[in-house]
């Protein structure tokens, strides 16, 4: 099973958010992450089904590689001596705040060679260390490591809620590509995307949708989450779609739903899908398969940037897309729309 967590993402221009798995990027602190609260009753958002360009900036520099040197005492590799690994998030420096490889090389540069204190972040932990670089052929300090500070991709915005002034996408957490690790964010926007065109999947090989970002900004986003991309919608929210009902969970059934989505231009269509189990949790409340033959022809079942997209049965949102199975790419999973209004709720309270 191929995971949307794992969206495949592009600079800046192109890229995919996979369903299972995009783009490009630690979760919000888990001390400050808010928890689903009871809604006070029956919750109106507006459904979307659109595609969305994201941009993000760490809240740190991510490890995702490791550059070692050969000498005479062999192999040599300043970060691993110091007990660094791929994933680590690197948040200070020499005392100074890490965001970028610019950052990590400027306080590298203050010690002259001696060993700088370093604060990273492994598993909703903070730990330190002693760095002690090593000076290239012109005299540059060097740790020995690649690090990422910001990501961009491609998904499908579920709804936006405009009471709340919110919106929610994707169904689960940006991560990056190299070392799985969910994106840690510092600050990061939403701009629309035209869809240019789609690989179709075929069994072991994921599809993907393609696209253009455009250049208006349309939201901030204030969450990276284990259930989706939340934040403030900008723009007007009667302009996103088309208003209906959150059904609750209990309301869910088994059966034939709709998948609302976008395979050209800004154009949503809706598909059918049949949702063959409720239950399961961690992400996978719902299990669905696509029926309808114009998407199956189209995509051949769930591809990357389709995660997100939303899930209707007897007129009211219940979810939203977020995995889809590699193996058998017109099978997927999905998480229900009442978890993702609570927490886009609770998003836009504390932001």
């Amino acid at each position: 099973m191929n995971s949307c967590k794992r969206p495949r993402f592009y600079a800046m221009a192109l890229a995919a958010l996979l369903l299972a798995g995009i783009l490009l990027w630690c979760h919000v602190n888990q001390a400050a992450k808010p928890e689903p609260t009871a809604a006070a009753g029956p919750r109106s958002v507006v459904v979307c089904g659109t595609p969305f360009g994201v941009k993000m900036f760490s809240d740190g520099a991510l490890v995702v590689a490791f550059a070692d040197r050969y000498s005479a005492s062999g192999r040599e590799n300043p970060a691993k001596e110091a007990g660094l690994r791929l994933g680590d998030l690197i948040i200070s420096a020499a005392g100074r705040p890490v965001h970028s490889n610019d950052d990590l090389s400027a306080a590298l540069q203050t010690g002259q060679g001696s060993a700088v204190p370093i604060l990273y972040r492994r598993g909703g932990h903070e730990y330190t260390a002693q760095l002690t670089p090593w000076a290239d052929a012109s005299g540059v300090y060097k740790a020995g490591l690649w690090v990422r500070d910001s990501s961009a991709g491609i998904g499908t915005l579920t709804f936006v809620d405009p009471v709340a002034g919110s919106f929610a996408g994707l169904g689960h957490p940006i991560s990056d590509v190299d070392t799985g690790a969910d994106f840690t964010l510092l600050s990061g926007e939403i701009v629309p995307v035209t869809v240019t065109g789609v690989r179709k999947a075929s069994p072991g090989a994921a599809g993907e949708l393609r696209g253009e970002f455009l250049p208006n900004i349309v939201g901030t986003v204030t969450g990276n989450d284990t259930t989706g991309l939340y934040g403030r919608y900008t723009a007007p929210a009667q302009n996103a779609g088309t208003m209906l009902p959150v059904a609750s969970p209990e309301e869910v059934h088994p059966g034939d739903a709709e998948l609302w989505t976008t395979l050209s231009g800004r154009t949503v269509r809706h598909y059918t899908v049949r949702i063959e189990r409720v239950g399961g949790g961690q992400d996978r409340d719902l299990t669905l398969r696509v029926t309808d033959p114009a998407l199956l022809d189209a995509t051949g079942g769930i591809v990357q940037g389709m995660s997100g997209s939303p899930l209707v049965q007897n007129g009211k949102l219940v979810g939203a897309v977020t995995h889809v199975l590699v193996g058998t790419p017109a099978k997927g999973y999905g998480i229900f729309a009442d978890t993702m209004v609570k927490m886009a709720e609770n998003y836009s309270a504390a932001s």
